[in-house]
């Protein structure tokens, strides 16, 4: 697996989890502080959700634009004329004749959508700082 379908399997994941921790570590110090909610600590808390949203969305153009899983989706065309994709045994590691293995080719499409659930949960866990005090 190259260093790109790892960081497209990860990315989402490893944001997710850290502006989830991050966010309940800036509500509770938030809570406990006497002046409540300062703006530092609200800024804080909407900068760690737009790093983690720009985070996951890394992961998930690193996954859409993988040569594994664009070279399908840009057709079969050039496999049906016979012409190897460029780059097919230096870049990704692929066999002769631009084949993909099929792990990689299932990797690259599917961490896609799993990135943009990821996205989504970090939205939507980022919107209740918009709307919520964080001692409710």
């Amino acid at each position: 697996m190259t260093g790109r379908l790892w960081f497209a399997l990860l990315a989402g994941h490893l944001a997710w989890s850290l502006h989830l921790m991050v966010s309940y570590y800036l509500a509770a110090r938030a809570c406990a502080a006497e002046t409540g909610d300062t703006g530092e600590l609200w800024t804080l808390r909407h900068a760690a959700t737009i790093a983690a949203a720009a985070l996951t969305l890394a992961g998930a153009a690193t996954s859409w634009s993988h040569p594994e899983g664009s070279r399908r989706r840009a057709g079969s065309r050039a496999a049906s004329l016979g012409s190897q994709a460029p780059g097919a045994d230096t870049a990704t590691g692929a066999p002769a004749g631009g084949r993909v293995a099929p792990e990689r080719h299932f990797l690259a499409r599917v961490l896609f959508p799993l990135n943009a659930t990821f996205l989504c949960a970090i939205l939507a866990t980022g919107a209740t700082n918009l709307f919520l005090p964080p001692c409710a």
